[in-house]
């Protein structure tokens, strides 16, 4: 699959730049249905925040997301992982990764791509996109993970 065609697949994308922080930050989450990253000029921010995206991807859409970061980030750029856990809690309701039924609060309901991580997906995650990872936070719902590129990219 082409970057071009996973980035169409990535229509529930929100993008945003967020202006009110002193550094120029991009944000990146998977409650908006903008898909405006291509738009964005590579070496342009400082940080980046990835919130509960990466669990809604599969491996080869993961793979083109890191690869548009390491474009956009200027090189001491620095970015933010957030996203759900997994744990023994999880484990006795959920399955680390597949389909999975959501409902909304009007009874609608559909199925979503979802995956967990601990902390050797992050290590795995290092060695497949080139950037490195400082867990901050493991807990009950989420974890988070603050990276920064490798020398070199």
């Amino acid at each position: 699959m082409s970057e071009g065609n996973v980035l169409g697949v990535l229509t529930d994308v929100k993008v945003e730049v967020t202006w009110r922080c002193p550094l120029n930050c991009l944000h990146c989450s998977s409650d908006g249905s903008v898909n405006a990253i291509e738009q964005l000029d590579p070496g342009q921010f400082d940080c980046a925040l990835i919130g509960f995206l990466l669990s809604h991807l599969t491996s080869q859409q993961e793979i083109v997301v890191f690869q548009k970061l390491k474009s956009l980030l200027k090189p001491a750029g620095h970015f933010l992982v957030l996203d759900s856990a997994w744990n023994k809690a999880r484990a006795e309701t959920r399955q680390k990764e597949g389909m999975q039924w959501r409902t909304l609060n009007d009874g609608r309901q559909f199925q979503i791509y979802k995956k967990y991580f601990d902390k050797n997906d992050f290590s795995c995650m290092q060695d497949k996109h080139g950037v490195q990872f400082v867990i901050e936070h493991v807990g009950r719902a989420f974890i988070a993970a603050r990276g920064e590129l490798r020398k070199g990219r």
